[in-house]
């Protein structure tokens, strides 16, 4: 029994060392605060996400859900931002939606340099017999989309006065054709009998 326990620790300890290590490669680290939607306090640290906006790999470097404050029904803001100037492109929550017993999926949205400017967090309550981890923290980036670009028109031509020019009058069908008809009367005029 001790010989397994010890095992179990160095297979814990070697899978956080894997995590860090995915963590260090990747090229940028988005942090998400939470605060009270009705307080001044300074954001806390919700969540920090390593991420490569490239590949749209992560990897959650922590994790750790606020304390529920006595009101469950009370809303908090959820977003990236910083402790000092406070959370930009939030969403805003119950505070019973950062429970232990509710599934989370972050959502990160990234500008064109790969920066997060906007995330949204989705709550989902589990069935009693799931338990739920801070590995259980889902995580989705959403890279930035190129705008579609407008399908333009020939440029209109005007006239040496300014203004548009008359469209042509459409041509007889003897006018289109004329060649054809021309081509055939040769054909029957040059085509002479046979000897009799």
């Amino acid at each position: 029994m001790p010989m397994m326990h010890l095992s179990l620790r160095y297979v814990g300890l070697v899978l956080w060392a894997c995590n860090i290590a995915v963590a260090v490669s990747l090229p940028r680290t988005a942090t998400l605060y939470v605060q009270p939607a009705n307080a001044n306090n300074k954001p806390a640290v919700l969540a920090q996400i390593a991420y490569d906006p490239d590949s749209l790999e992560f990897s959650v470097i922590s994790y750790s859900p606020p304390k529920l404050s006595s009101r469950p029904e009370e809303l908090v803001r959820v977003g990236p931002g910083d402790s000092k100037s406070g959370i930009i492109g939030y969403t805003a929550i119950r505070a019973a939606s950062l429970a232990e017993d509710v599934r989370k999926t972050v959502v990160l949205h990234l500008d064109s340099k790969g920066e997060v400017y906007q995330s949204a967090l989705y709550a989902s309550k589990t069935k009693g017999s799931e338990e739920i981890t801070d590995k259980d923290l889902q995580v989705k980036l959403v890279p930035a989309s190129k705008a579609p670009k407008p399908g333009l028109d020939k440029p209109v031509v005007l006239t040496e006065d300014g203004r548009i020019p008359e469209p042509e009058p459409e041509k007889t069908f003897l006018q289109r054709y004329w060649y054809i008809f021309l081509a055939a009367a040769v054909f029957a005029l040059a085509g002479g009998g046979g000897d009799k």
